[in-house]
């Protein structure tokens, strides 16, 4: 078990599916981070699915999470999920504040990460903590966030 990501550009909303129709996925998020859901309503989508990824397992996604968030705003999560308030403008938050086993992130949310992502790399790749696994897996982000960012969603599952 871990976390699948699967990353969509151009998503429309649809009826919900009777059964599992393999096109349609259910665009969600809990309550207390509904906000990135931005630009779509909560319901059932479906797209131009772009991509997908193993984020890793859910210890190692959390893990690779926690590295992010030390490497670019020097706390652990724990601060972050605690004081949501003091670090809503950070790069980063939209993720690092966000569920680790399912929901989506819309296209407004997608944009900022895009943006924060390619700014931030540099930085994320020379610190010496960071190995070529943590980098690949920053890019795999990159890229679908970018993707969402034309009107879709990265979808956690």
């Amino acid at each position: 078990m871990g976390l699948d990501i699967t990353y969509y550009r151009n998503i429309k909303a649809v009826e919900e599916p009777v059964g599992d129709d393999g096109t349609s996925f259910h665009y969600f998020a809990y309550s207390a981070i509904a906000d990135r859901l931005e630009g779509f309503s909560d319901g059932w989508y479906e797209g131009e699915c772009v991509g997908d990824f193993r984020a890793g397992s859910y210890g190692g996604y959390n893990q690779w999470r926690a590295l992010l968030c030390r490497v670019m705003l020097g706390v652990e999560p724990r601060e972050v999920w605690d004081n949501p308030d003091k670090w809503r403008d950070q790069p980063f938050y939209g993720l690092i504040n966000f569920a680790d086993n399912e929901g989506c992130i819309g296209p407004v949310w997608s944009a900022r990460l895009a943006k924060e992502f390619t700014e931030g790399r540099e930085r994320f790749a020379r610190h010496p903590s960071v190995d070529n696994y943590d980098i690949t897996k920053y890019d795999e982000w990159a890229e679908a966030f970018a993707t969402a960012a034309q009107n879709g969603c990265v979808y956690f599952g």
